[in-house]
C-alpha cells in the first residue's frame, strides 16, 4: 500500500518541535484547551491515547481521531471510518535540530489506494506541505523561538 510521506529538518530540539506539531508538552503536561484547538473536541481519554471528535469544513459528519503519543518522538493519529488516512509523526533529534517525518497510511486498498497516492503527488502535495509543515518551519526560522527553553521570546 502506498504511504504519503513529508521529511523535513527542523532547526529546533525535538521537545520544541514535538511542541509545536502536537500540542502537548514533551514532559506530559496537558493544555486541554491547546489540545481542542488543535484536534477537536476530547471525548475520551485512556492513559496517553485520546480520543477527540472533529468538525471539517466541507465534511457531512464529524471525524474521530484517535491519537496516541509517545512523547516526545511519536504520535499516531487514526482516523475512524474508511475515508481517512492514518497519520504517523516521527521526531529523530539530529545535529542542530529535529528530523521530523509525517506518514500517512491510506486505508483505502488496492486501486483506490495507488490514485489516492497519485492525486497526492499531483494535486495535493504542495498545500499540504503549505498547511501542514510550513507553519512549523515558519515558527523556528523566524527566529522568534528561544533555543533551549521550549517557549518563545516576548516581543521587546
Amino acid at each position: 500500500m502506498p504511504r504519503l510521506i513529508f521529511q523535513n529538518f527542523v532547526p529546533g530540539s525535538v521537545d520544541q518541535v514535538w511542541e509545536q506539531v502536537t500540542a502537548c508538552s514533551a514532559t506530559g503536561r496537558i493544555d486541554r484547551k491547546a489540545l481542542r484547538e488543535k484536534y477537536g473536541t476530547l471525548i475520551a481519554q485512556d492513559g496517553d491515547t485520546y480520543t477527540f471528535k472533529e468538525t471539517l469544513v466541507g465534511e457531512d459528519a464529524p471525524i474521530t481521531w484517535r491519537c496516541s503519543f509517545e512523547r516526545p518522538n511519536h504520535r499516531a493519529m487514526t482516523a475512524e471510518g474508511k475515508n481517512w488516512a492514518d497519520r504517523y509523526d516521527y521526531f529523530q533529534p539530529m545535529e542542530g535540530g529535529t528530523w521530523w517525518s509525517i506518514v500517512w497510511v491510506p486505508k483505502a486498498g488496492g486501486l483506490r489506494a495507488y490514485s489516492l497516492w497519485l492525486g497526492f503527488q499531483i494535486r495535493s502535495k504542495r498545500r499540504i506541505f503549505r498547511e501542514t509543515v510550513q507553519p512549523v518551519l515558519d515558527h523556528f526560522m523566524d527566529g522568534n523561538h528561544q533555543e533551549g527553553t521550549g517557549r518563545e521570546q516576548p516581543d521587546d
